[in-house]
């Protein structure tokens, strides 16, 4: 009998040994998961960019300051990318501060292609000697006193106020920021739980034919740390899709036309490349058109042009589709210009056109450009009577944040307790 119950002893001992170092290994990783920061910050875009042009060699035409506020990391490195991508200074920085000054030769583009969030706090030009300012001088001695005059009125005002400068560049002081330097620490906190899973499965293991109170207390072990792993798991995935789809969202074919009267607003949901792709057969479908697709930090903002008598299907069909919508009520008569608006234009336009002979080349020139945009005009109030625009707007992968440090801190609470009272049931027996 004493040679039949020794071994017994010793395994059992054994046993216990190794459970107690499995909990205790447990219980020093949930305590470690603890001490993790739930977020880490972000580096610099960059700490110093050496200028790739003499900004301050020359005199500008134009001075002018553009502040961006950003919100998120990668819309932040985005903008600073699309400053460097001007001629520019020295660039300095710190974690979600950049500023530098670049070099804008067509100031127009600049100001209708910047980021969203970013703002010019004030543009001051420096000097003015422009052929069309001087055409309409010239316009005015020649028609004063006369009807062609008052015709002539709004291109008197339009020189006045839209005089280009005698330079061909604007220098532009540029501040970009953001208050998203912090990163969610992931790593960390599902190699803890990936730890306690596989110690957990291992006291599994030893206790199928031991103690029930220990398998139980294992098993549940397991269950927390697996519920850990596939919600990160998922999460990560979610992203990852989400990430793949901002991209092509943001590689849509566009016309890079107006769009138009904004008259609804549609909150879309695109969770997988299926989705673009019926969006895009939608929009054939119904004879409408992408004018742009711009990437405004949380989310990214679709003008989808549409007929008028394709609005409403479309919207229907966005509605079936599970995405919110927000419309007004069409007048197709409000989208088009009032008669005598016009006839002003074009009395405008033929008047010009009788004057030009008597400028110079230069100022004759600047005046047939000028007479062009107008013909633009109306060409597109035509294209704006016979449409109207849709703002399509998601969000960006950035907008799905996940805290796992919270979540770990969650589950770690209830796996410290399970840990301690499987040690009371150890130390018992």
């Amino acid at each position: 009998m004493k040679l039949f119950k020794v071994p017994i002893l010793t395994i059992s001992g054994d046993t216990v040994e190794r459970e107690r170092c499995l909990l205790g290994v447990i219980a020093a990783l949930l305590l470690t998961s603890f001490l993790v920061p739930g977020y880490s910050y972000s580096p610099p875009a960059a700490e110093f960019v050496e200028r790739n042009f003499p900004v301050y060699e020359e005199r500008p035409a134009r001075s002018a300051y553009v502040e961006c506020a950003l919100y998120t990391r990668s819309y932040y490195h985005y903008v600073v990318d699309w400053v460097l991508s001007y001629p520019h200074d020295h660039g300095f920085s710190r974690p979600g501060y950049f500023r530098t000054v670049i070099v804008v030769r067509d100031w127009e583009s600049f100001v209708k292609e910047a980021p969203h969030h970013c703002e010019i706090l004030w543009a001051n030009d420096v000097g003015w000697n422009d052929p069309l300012y001087s055409a309409s001088l010239r316009l005015k001695n020649v028609t004063a006193g006369t009807k062609d005059y008052v015709k002539l009125e709004p291109f008197f005002t339009y020189a006045r106020y839209r005089q280009q400068p005698t330079g061909n560049w604007t220098r532009v002081h540029v501040t970009v920021f953001t208050d998203d330097v912090k990163e969610p620490v992931k790593l960390p906190f599902l190699a803890v739980w990936v730890g306690v899973v596989a110690l957990s499965l291992l006291g599994v293991l030893l206790n199928i034919k031991g103690d029930k109170i220990l398998l139980v207390g294992f098993l549940a072990l397991l269950i927390l740390g697996a519920l850990f792993a596939g919600e990160y798991i998922k999460n990560e995935r979610y992203i990852e899709e989400r990430e793949q789809v901002f991209k092509q969202i943001l590689a849509l074919n566009s016309t890079g036309g107006e769009c138009g009267m904004v008259t609804a607003a549609v909150s879309a949901d695109f969770k997988s490349k299926e989705d673009i792709s019926w969006f895009l057969t939608t929009l054939k479908r119904e004879n409408s058109s992408i004018s742009s697709a711009r990437w405004e930090d949380y989310t990214v903002r679709i003008s989808v042009t549409t007929p008028f008598n394709s609005y409403k299907n479309l919207l229907d069909e966005f509605e079936e589709k599970g995405w919110e919508v927000s419309a007004i009520e069409l007048d197709p008569s409000a989208f088009h210009r009032p008669p005598e608006e016009i006839k002003k234009i074009n009395d405008t336009i033929r008047t010009l056109l009788r004057y030009l002979p008597l400028l110079p080349d230069d100022e004759r020139k600047a005046v047939e450009d000028y007479v062009e945009s107008l013909n633009e005009t109306i060409r597109r109030d035509v294209a704006k009577g016979q449409g109207t625009c849709i703002e399509v707007i998601t969000s960006t992968p950035e907008a799905f944040v996940y805290n796992y440090a919270g979540y770990s801190d969650f589950l770690a609470k209830f796996a410290l307790i399970i840990t301690g009272l499987m040690f009371v049931v150890i130390w018992k027996r």
